[in-house]
């Protein structure tokens, strides 16, 4: 009997897998959504509303779609754009997920839909704004003005708190001090973020202007899409249009703790690779990979926003894979580790 290797079976599916993508018998599909400026006049589709889903159900290729997707039944609750009103069944096509693009509806649960009108067709997904409507009390402030013709704010923003320095959950970050402030200098504008974490600054005049948060100890910022972070300072948000275009900024802060410091390498050729921090058990062995972070030309590295505990940090380089000494680091909350060195292979 002729037994195949393991190894000789995976070379086979590979080879497989590879002869369906050149012959095109396998379509393989990613989700690439085009990133909105910061201060866009365009930054919702054709139709927005907010609606309870009634149903969702599966639907085959067919009508010039070639894919599988989904057809969601929504009763509107409230319309803000487009010629929907409350009390209308509504169907709303997305994708399946997976890459497709599609978004996650749950029957029973509320949204804000926002959606491209394609030949009457409603078309939503993960590149729009469509959220949940806990998720999407910012963007309903705002159209709610847009609908009623009211004046916009020059610029609106949300704070969000995430568990994790990678993954894990997002929780509004409320009640904290946001100042603004033109780049040249001069007085700042402070307001409070209310508990869903929104807050708004109304009648700024053009200019160059920079955030700041009053942030509890323990936290800092971590996100932005307003730019990189440098020193946990927020890059600037340029004004331009009083009134009609709003600008946007999304902040997300994360646990303050970090550990900097340097790989040292033996034979005193640097590499390129990365330093994970992982999660420890009792008995000092690695639990889970909670932040890597790509080491730096200089040799110095940062494992930033890591919540209290004991971490495990190593370095890997980038060519085999192989792997330094491990060094376990224990942090406190809040606090900043300093100085370390770790050791490549």
């Amino acid at each position: 009997m002729n037994t195949k290797s393991p190894v000789q079976l995976w070379i086979r599916v590979v080879a497989l897998i590879w002869i369906l993508l050149l012959s095109g018998g396998l379509r393989l599909w990613g989700c690439s959504c085009i990133e909105h400026k910061v201060c866009d006049p365009h930054f919702y589709a054709d139709v927005d509303f907010v609606g309870e889903v009634l149903s969702k159900v599966p639907v085959p290729p067919g009508d010039g779609i070639t894919r599988w997707h989904l057809s969601v039944r929504i009763r509107v609750v409230e319309s803000f754009r487009g010629t929907k009103k409350p009390g209308d069944i509504v169907d709303v096509r997305t994708g399946m997920g997976g890459g497709d693009c599609g978004f996650h509806f749950e029957v029973g649960k509320q949204y804000l839909i926002d959606a491209w009108d394609r030949g009457g067709i409603l078309n939503t997904g993960i590149c729009s704004r469509t959220a949940s409507l806990d998720r999407g009390q910012a963007d309903v402030r705002i159209l709610r003005r847009i609908a009623s013709h009211q004046r916009l704010p020059e610029l609106v923003g949300e704070l969000s708190q995430m568990s994790e320095p990678e993954g894990g959950t997002m929780s509004p970050l409320g009640g904290v001090s946001v100042s603004l402030r033109p780049e040249t200098g001069g007085a700042s504008t402070t307001v409070i973020a209310d508990k869903g974490g929104f807050f708004e600054f109304d009648g700024v005049p053009h200019g160059r202007y920079r955030l700041s948060l009053n942030l509890p100890a323990a936290v800092s910022v971590a996100f932005s899409n307003l730019g990189k972070i440098i020193n946990e300072t927020l890059p600037p948000v340029a004004i331009d249009a009083f009134g009609q275009t709003v600008c946007r900024a999304e902040i997300m802060v994360g646990p303050s703790a970090s550990i900097s410091g340097t790989v040292r390498f033996p034979d005193g050729k640097k590499a390129e690779g990365w330093v994970k921090a992982d999660t420890v058990t009792s008995l000092g062995r690695p639990w889970n990979t909670v932040l890597t972070s790509e080491l730096e030309p200089s040799g110095s590295f940062q494992l930033a926003h890591l919540k209290p505990g004991r971490y495990l940090a190593q370095f890997t380089r980038k060519q085999g894979f192989v792997q330094g000494e491990a060094q376990i680091i224990e942090l406190r909350e809040g606090e900043r580790k300093t100085g370390i060195v770790l050791i490549a292979n």
